[in-house]
């Protein structure tokens, strides 16, 4: 029998490792040389306050990532487009190791020039 809440246990058993690693290891960070700051400890104010920090941190990605699913759910509506997703989909099947090739050269040249 599998379990409901496996993904929120393992969630809730690294953050509590974390927690306990921050009062066993010093803090450094990496500038061009290691930088100690030595022990800064977690506690339970900032384990309550950290998910409010990313979510006001990342709130246009959340912001972002709706829109868009939201917009595929209208896309996918439309006949035309499922046509087009379709019909590409059956050509990459037969050349999908081609395809996989090109798609991250094309990342690999946009990343490469855009520093994205």
């Amino acid at each position: 029998m599998k379990r409901k809440n496996g993904i929120l246990y393992t969630l809730l058993i690294a953050i509590f490792v974390y927690t306990i690693l921050t009062w066993i290891l010093p803090v450094t960070t990496f500038n061009g040389e290691f930088t100690d700051q030595g022990m800064v400890r977690m506690g339970l104010n900032e384990l309550l306050s950290y998910p409010t920090y990313t979510f006001y941190n990342f709130i246009y990605i959340f912001v972002y990532l709706a829109l868009v699913f939201c917009l595929y759910g209208i896309l996918r509506k439309i006949p035309a487009y499922r046509n087009l997703v379709s019909k590409l989909a059956s050509w990459v099947e037969d050349k999908y190791l081609m395809f996989s090739i090109i798609t991250v050269s094309l990342f690999a040249v946009v990343i490469s020039f855009t520093g994205l």
